[in-house]
């Protein structure tokens, strides 16, 4: 994380308010004319609560990277600890950006591009990237790119059903490994997944139209 004084040391009990505090105080140490307090807010809300998700869905599907212990202790919570993780101003302030401010301005494109370069440092997307890796990782990324999808980002123009997220596993160009793989979490999640949640994530895709996109063509699950 940035050099502040008073860290954060994030670990799985951490609450959702320190998360939101430690982000609003590193933006306040690089603020920028075009991001606001508001959109740090949103985007700390955004990261923790994935963090959440993918957590949950791991503990209820039985997966655990625990075996590999170091690399657990350093990269636990999801995203939220470790080299590259995504309240490092770099990767903060990149990933903050909508596909719209990305396309229209090459700059923040630029900036969103090394924020990603510098996320995927992390271990899980180090292993989902490689097809050799253990199923234990494997699974880990797959979870964690569906869950992205299933979320209401910004970014990505909203959540995706079920059957959203399917399409976009098989119709967008991605390796083999991760074909596989994703095919599969959409499976073994949707048995776990509350049948209110799974009428919320129908309803708020439903509202959301034709404008979402997937995040999987930028950053094979950021």
């Amino acid at each position: 994380m940035d050099n502040l004084d008073d860290n954060l040391k994030i670990t799985r009990s951490t609450e959702i308010g320190e998360v939101i505090d430690y982000a609003i105080r590193v933006y306040e140490k690089h603020t920028l004319n075009d991001l606001t307090k508001e959109r740090i807010r949103e985007y700390a809300i955004n990261v923790f609560e994935h963090s959440n998700n993918v957590h949950s869905y791991l503990d209820k599907l039985g997966i655990s990277i625990k075996n590999f212990k170091e690399q657990y202790e350093i990269e636990t919570p999801h995203d939220l600890a470790g080299e590259g993780n995504k309240l490092e101003w770099e990767v903060m302030r990149g990933f903050i950006y909508t596909e719209k401010e990305k396309e229209n301005d090459s700059k923040k494109k630029g900036i969103f591009e090394e924020a990603l370069k510098r996320h995927r440092i992390q271990m899980h997307h180090q292993m989902w990237n490689d097809d050799k890796s253990p199923d234990e990782w494997l699974k880990y990324g797959a979870i964690d790119a569906v869950c992205s999808l299933l979320e209401d980002r910004r970014h990505q123009g909203g959540s995706h059903t079920w059957k959203e997220i399917q399409d976009i596993i098989n119709y967008e160009q991605r390796s083999e490994h991760q074909t596989y793989w994703m095919n599969w979490a959409v499976e073994e999640m949707k048995k776990v997944t509350p049948l209110l949640k799974n009428l919320e994530i129908w309803i708020s895709s439903l509202l959301q139209g034709n404008n979402k996109s997937s995040e999987e063509k930028n950053n094979s699950s950021n």
